[in-house]
């Protein structure tokens, strides 16, 4: 095999740190048990100049692309307004300048800028600029039009934006130095381009194994994001870490820089490449684990259910192979009951299953943030008797401790 090289350097060969086995696309519902199912091996790599954590092979985009209309996807969005604040201060920005976005997820970017008297603002058109009929098709999609060139082209057409927004794009990228040039393209050559991406360093310190998702193809961390960035020609002049209860959400906000990176830094600092090298080393320990705990709880008779049917939930079983501890999963989506998890095949169940299924354990298995609210409004599985834990080392109902 040829050695796999990194996707800041090429010329540096990455390290494989651990391969989880084939594992589905968590976005894939179906409701017949015998339908076939898409797997793909997934092993995670480290780039010993960068310390970028990625996947070995990229997951394909047509099998990432949706097959339904209703899967939604939701970004923190409680610094927003804060993030906003430094936006419009953004030296050379005024209120006639360009503003324009990168998908659906900048909707509420490009709102609250509107809000604050920028009214010259376009997003890309999926069908009108990138040429994706498919109302399914979402970001696995758009790249590959938008590396070619499509984007830039609608520029030329709606406006050369004097500020570019790119919310939790980049993490998804097949190619990310292709990307990274792209976007620069897209912008005024004394515009600006922000990047937002989930902050993995707390995942990886508390081995929380459910931060590997089939979509993300790269798993940063501050350094990572800043060395990537650079490498790409692109100047930092903002960069923000918002905390997050779940994962902090890095801001950079960058400029066209003369200066492009071709060559390695001297290496990274030894705790990034020991963090990346510790989290693989520890999942055999932290599966064991958590099959000793759920099987300490079915050894007493407990009945135990999952709580959101989201990639979250389907990493946290099919990497640790703990689908037969449950009885199903719960979630109150309509558009998901009925549905078979991807991977398990677990049947999805609205919240009344808790008590007609007579669940005595539930595992919250959705963001950490949206915990409490689940727990009040199920306020009858407690007061029945059940008990509440959650899948993620973050939360303070952890299971696993």
């Amino acid at each position: 095999m040829m050695p796999l090289k990194s996707q800041i350097y090429p010329m540096v060969t990455v390290e494989v740190l651990r391969n989880f086995g084939p594992q589905p696309v968590s976005s894939r519902f179906v409701k017949n048990p015998s339908t076939s199912e898409f797997l793909q091996e997934m092993s995670l790599a480290l780039c010993p100049a960068s310390g970028l954590v990625q996947l070995v092979q990229t997951f394909p985009p047509e099998e990432l692309r949706p097959r339904v209309p209703w899967i939604t996807a939701f970004e923190p969005e409680a610094h927003l307004d804060e993030l906003t604040a430094l936006l419009t201060a953004l030296p050379g920005l005024s209120l006639d300048s360009i503003v324009a976005g990168y998908s659906s997820k900048d909707d509420s970017t490009l709102q609250r800028l509107k809000d604050r008297g920028f009214k010259h603002q376009w997003r890309l058109d999926p069908a009108l600029d990138l040429g994706l009929c498919d109302p399914c098709a979402f970001v696995e999609s758009f790249q590959l039009p938008f590396c070619d060139g499509a984007a830039a082209r609608a520029a030329e057409r709606r406006g050369r934006p004097h500020l570019f927004l790119v919310r939790h794009v980049l993490e998804h990228s097949y190619d990310i130095m292709r990307f990274l040039g792209s976007a620069a393209d897209v912008i005024r050559d004394d515009g600006y381009v922000m990047f937002e991406v989930p902050d993995c360093t707390r995942a990886f310190e508390a081995f929380d194994y459910t931060t590997l998702w089939e979509e993300h193809s790269v798993y940063f961390t501050p350094w990572s994001f800043l060395q990537t960035l650079t490498a790409a020609g692109l100047e930092p002049v903002i960069f923000e870490n918002y905390p997050h209860s779940f994962e902090n959400c890095m801001v950079a906000v960058c400029r066209k820089s003369s200066f492009v990176k071709t060559s390695p830094p001297s290496k990274p600092p030894k705790s990034e490449l020991s963090r990346a090298l510790h989290f693989a080393a520890e999942f055999p320990r932290v599966t064991a684990n958590l099959h000793r705990h759920l099987e300490g709880l079915k050894s007493q008779g407990k009945r135990m259910a999952l709580f959101g049917a989201g990639h979250l939930a389907v990493a946290f079983l099919s990497l640790h192979g703990l689908a037969d501890y449950f009885e199903c999963v719960i979630d109150d989506n309509p558009y998901k009951e009925g549905m078979l998890l991807p991977g398990s095949r677990l049947p999805i169940k609205r919240s009344k299953a808790l008590i007609d299924d007579q669940i005595h354990t539930c595992l919250l298995s959705l963001n950490p943030e949206s915990e409490e609210k689940v727990i009040q409004k199920n306020s009858n599985f407690t007061k029945s008797g059940g008990h509440f834990l959650s899948i993620f080392p973050s939360s303070g109902r952890y299971f696993a401790h």
